[in-house]
Formats: structure tokens, sequence, C-alpha cells
């Protein structure tokens, strides 16, 4: 019975430790976007949206070719 409490407490602890050190990564984060370190940018092999809407039906015919289908 002592062994189970034992390593029942030893996962209790390693839980509480690792909470802790994700609560801190998620501040540093949280930090990181508010000071606009973390903005993402888009890359630039991704297509822009230029709104033209005869785009859309040709990448919807393109769209097998695209996704790897048939």
């Amino acid at each position: 019975m002592e062994m189970k409490s034992a390593l029942l407490l030893g996962v209790v602890v390693i839980l509480f430790v690792v909470s802790i050190v994700q609560t801190m990564q998620l501040m540093e984060l949280k930090d990181k976007v508010n000071s606009g370190v973390a903005l993402s940018q888009q890359s630039p092999s991704v297509p822009q949206n230029t709104g033209n809407p005869g785009t859309l039906s040709q990448n919807i015919n393109n769209l097998p070719t695209m996704v790897g289908g048939c």
C-alpha cells in the first residue's frame, strides 16, 4: 500500500511540475504576441486572394490535381 501511495504522489508531482512549465511557456508566448514579435507572416508560396471571381472556378476545376486526387 505504501508503494502505491508513493507512486501516486510521484505522478502528481510530475504533472504539477509539467503544468507549471507549460503555464510559464504560455505566458512567454502571450507576451511575445502582445509585443508583436510572434506575428505570423504569410508564406510567399501561398496564393493570394485577388478577389477575381473567375479564378475561383478555375481553382475548383483544378482542385483534384492541386490536392493530389485522380
